[in-house]
């Protein structure tokens, strides 16, 4: 297993303790050859395809940041990462907690794994031990066939609803949230129409504060009303969450609603994907 490593700005001693739990797992460590430096010199794009798998890390910055020695050259990056996906290369991607806020590129949906906001290089160690020890067993797999929700909420929960996605990306599932995935200039009810009606399921997250706004989402939950009546019978296509202890409308008390807010609550989010996922032969990498 030929693992090759790129760290941007995530600092030193993440790309050493990356670099040291490589080769303790019994992988290789592109660079060990000596035919690779970090920062892009030689070929970083016969790396990519030569190498088994790529570890990814970053940390968000401003342009004042000083880089270090173990930087790779961020001006190769996104030519680096487009040819490890489009070559389907597992890429396991760690993003280090950072004050400066960036909107993830719709491309991370086709990265096998991913971490948000790794708060420690201890916490860091932790899940990069895990997904090399899968990798090495070959539990991970690239696929670019996630199962794709649709978030609707009202604009009040936009926080909950974030972190929720937050963790949807973290297992592989592809959520379509308007922020992110609305770009200027188009027609956005129309968009918002289309990633209904080619989502796999519908969340509609509900609390007191969206009983008590009127908006687009309640345009939603009737558009995918009138898709989930195309379903067949007895599958999962819309499902409710409830962000706090409100009252679920009549509309939607056909369909048995979670309650996202409990320490479990995600975990039955997941079971209950993992299952809609099952009756459409969707292969998640986050059910493993």
């Amino acid at each position: 297993m030929r693992i090759f490593l790129v760290t941007i700005t995530a600092g030193e001693k993440a790309h050493e303790l990356a670099r040291k739990l490589i080769l303790e797992c019994g992988a290789e460590d592109y660079a060990s050859a000596e035919e690779f430096w970090p920062d892009g010199v030689q070929d970083p794009y016969r790396a990519v395809l030569e190498a088994d798998a790529i570890i990814w890390l970053y940390k968000p910055h401003t342009r004042g940041y000083r880089f270090s020695r173990t930087d790779f050259n961020p001006l190769y990056g996104d030519g680096i990462f487009l040819t490890a996906l489009n070559n389907e290369k597992v890429v396991l991607y760690y993003e280090f907690a950072s004050k400066v806020q960036q909107t993830s590129p719709a491309i991370m949906r086709k990265v096998a794994r991913r971490k948000y906001g790794v708060p420690s290089l201890k916490s860091f160690a932790d899940l990069l031990r895990k997904d090399l020890s899968d990798l090495m067993a070959g539990k991970i797999k690239y696929t670019e066939a996630p199962l794709k929700v649709f978030l609707c909420h009202s604009k009040q929960d936009k926080d909950s609803v974030r972190k929720t996605r937050l963790q949807l990306l973290e297992r592989g599932i592809q959520p379509w949230f308007d922020e992110e995935d609305l770009i200027g200039g188009v027609d956005w009810e129309l968009e918002i129409r289309r990633a209904v009606k080619s989502s796999h399921a519908i969340l509609v997250f509900l609390s007191n504060k969206w009983l008590r706004t009127a908006g687009f989402a309640h345009k939603e939950i009737k558009l995918a009303l009138d898709v989930a009546d195309h379903q067949p019978e007895g599958s999962i296509f819309i499902i409710p969450l409830r962000l706090d202890e409100c009252e679920v409308p009549d509309r939607l008390r056909t369909w048995q609603w979670i309650d996202i807010f409990t320490d479990d609550g995600f975990e039955k989010l997941v079971k209950a994907l993992r299952r809609r996922a099952d009756e459409l032969g969707i292969v998640a990498r986050g059910f493993d």
